[in-house]
């Protein structure tokens, strides 16, 4: 069933004090390009639907209280251009789908509990080959 919500395109319920977990349900927003959800109280994991949104462009979950690994379905947003997963409680290893993420020139991971190297190569961002800068804080 088609709701109104669905043509969605930009979500911003940053700084709202929300509990809870992220709605598995978000993943039927295909067409939404930003989702900021930084800045609340937010538990659990992120789900592996994060890879049906195909459009995103900007991922914010800065802030929050979120646990377990980053999701390798992440790498199926190839149009994200800025990833910002902050001031979490993440773990294990930086995924290498990340790489599918062509347009990346952002990527916040600071203040988690990621452990290993960055095992993707930079290289195949196309912003650093236009010699644009990328950034990455861990």
């Amino acid at each position: 069933m088609k709701t109104r919500c669905d043509d969605a395109e930009h979500l911003d319920l940053s700084e709202n004090s929300l509990l809870g977990r992220i709605p598995t349900e978000l993943g039927r927003l295909r067409k939404l390009q930003t989702l900021k959800l930084n800045d609340n109280a937010i538990t659990g994991t992120i789900s592996t639907e994060i890879g049906k949104l195909m459009n995103l462009k900007q991922l914010n979950l800065d802030g929050n209280i979120l646990k377990g690994n980053i999701p390798s379905e992440i790498g199926k947003c190839a149009q994200l251009e800025e990833l910002h997963l902050s001031s979490n409680e993440l773990e294990g290893s930086i995924p290498l789908e990340l790489c599918s993420c062509i347009e990346l020139e952002k990527i916040m991971l600071e203040q988690n509990l990621l452990t290993g190297t960055i095992s993707f190569d930079i290289r195949h961002l196309k912003r650093v080959k236009e010699s644009e800068s990328i950034s990455i804080v861990c």
